[in-house]
């Protein structure tokens, strides 16, 4: 998936010229959705390998232009406010990447009641089940939240943010 993110930071750079940031973000939001949702049908690795290159794509795409509109949203706060307050920012943000660790443990705490997965020595009558849920449902379910939400970002559409540019 590395592997597939990297380069992909030169077609997100295109794309966002081409769509505007938040054009772009959406669809690399929604790539990686797409490919969430497409995990829970590999059987073997050759046939996880192309979704894995999916999520790689969409995962570079999220990744770099996540951090442009953070950008435009802190250009825009300084614009109106007067004040610049990268601090505040960065920080909630790092705060909402922490989140991730509280919603890991809900998933793997989900995985003894929907599938009686307690460990290695005792993995239930489905383990395969546990792990394509734990690989695919939350990832899926977090980027369709993450879409919605996305679509309401009011920065990075073209024409729609004064003073930023066209992206």
């Amino acid at each position: 998936m590395l592997l597939a993110a990297l380069p992909s930071v030169f077609l997100w750079a295109r794309l966002a010229g081409t769509l505007g940031s938040k054009g772009a973000w959406l669809l690399a939001i929604f790539l990686l959705a797409l490919g969430a949702l497409l995990l829970f049908l590999p059987r073997t690795l050759l046939e996880a390998l192309p979704v894995g290159l999916l999520i790689g794509v969409g995962f570079g795409g999220v990744l770099v232009l996540g951090d442009i509109l953070l950008a435009k949203v802190i250009d825009r706060d300084a614009e109106v406010t007067g004040r610049r307050r990268e601090g505040v920012y960065y920080s909630v943000y790092g705060f909402i990447n922490r989140l991730s660790g509280p919603l890991q443990a809900l998933s793997f705490a989900l995985l003894t009641p929907l599938f009686g997965y307690v460990s290695g020595e005792v993995p239930g009558p489905r383990p395969e089940a546990a792990f394509r849920f734990l690989m695919a449902g939350p990832p899926f379910l977090a980027t369709l939240l993450a879409l919605a939400l996305a679509f309401r970002f009011p920065y990075g559409a073209k024409g729609r943010m004064p003073g930023a540019g066209s992206s």
